[in-house]
Formats: structure tokens, sequence, C-alpha cells
């Protein structure tokens, strides 16, 4: 039997999170809806997904809703925040989606992301031993 594979999501999650669709450095549209990061290409109609792939041993999505999404400057690399029993934050490419650059796991996402100039990508979390923590991943 063969495995099911995602074509197209459709929905977007607006009820409790804000200031999260962007465009990449190419010009496709990032969002998320349920527990998938989407890159949608509006000239080819299709889109590519951050997801949690339950048949490898590593980390390659989400494995509950997203509730923030922020964006490096460069407009190819993401931060995603998951909420949850044990929620984390991913960061990625628009580019590769199949498997994150960073894994986070955190304790609490907040549903704000902040976008910093220069080269710092900046999500807002709280960890096991830190009330507010802001995660940075520099991109070279």
């Amino acid at each position: 039997m063969e495995a099911a594979e995602l074509e197209f999501a459709h929905g977007y999650r607006a009820h409790d999170s804000r200031d999260n669709v962007f465009y990449t450095a190419r010009g496709e549209v990032v969002y998320h809806t349920a527990a998938l990061g989407v890159v949608y290409d509006r000239e080819t109609n299709t889109q590519r997904f951050l997801t949690d792939t339950p048949t490898t041993e590593t980390v390659t999505g989400h494995c509950d809703d997203i509730l923030c999404v922020a964006r490096h400057p460069t407009g190819s690399i993401f931060a995603t925040g998951e909420v949850g029993r044990n929620p984390k934050v991913l960061v990625w490419s628009s580019d590769d989606t199949k498997k994150p650059l960073v894994s986070l796991q955190v304790r609490l996402v907040l549903p704000k992301s902040q976008n910093c100039s220069a080269r710092l990508l900046r999500l807002f979390a709280h960890t096991r031993y830190e009330r507010l923590t802001l995660f940075f991943y520099r991109v070279s």
C-alpha cells in the first residue's frame, strides 16, 4: 500500500494569530495552517510543505498546530512555533522544506513573532528554565 501524499492544503489559521503571511525572496507565499508550514507558488499553483513525516527517525515538521511564523530578512529562512503538550520551534528554509535547519524544544510559544533587521530572526517562546527567551538564528 502506498502512503498518501499531500498535494494541496486549504485553510489558514487567523482566529488567534497575526502577522503570519510572508513573501519569500522568490515571490512565493509562506503561511501556516494546522501543523503545516506552507510555501505556495502562485505561478504554478503548487505548494510545498514543512510537515512531520512519521516514517523518519528525525524531526521533519510540527506535530501540533503552528501558532506563529517569523521571516528572516533574506526571505528564505523561516521559524515556526507550535502549541501543544511538547511544543517546539523549527527554523527552516523555504527552498527546501523537507528537513528543518534547527529544532528547539520549548515549553510555550507565544502568538507573536518579530522580524529583525540585519541577519537575525527571532521568535518568542518559554523554555523550561527561562520565563521568556528570544531564539536567534544567525544566517551566514
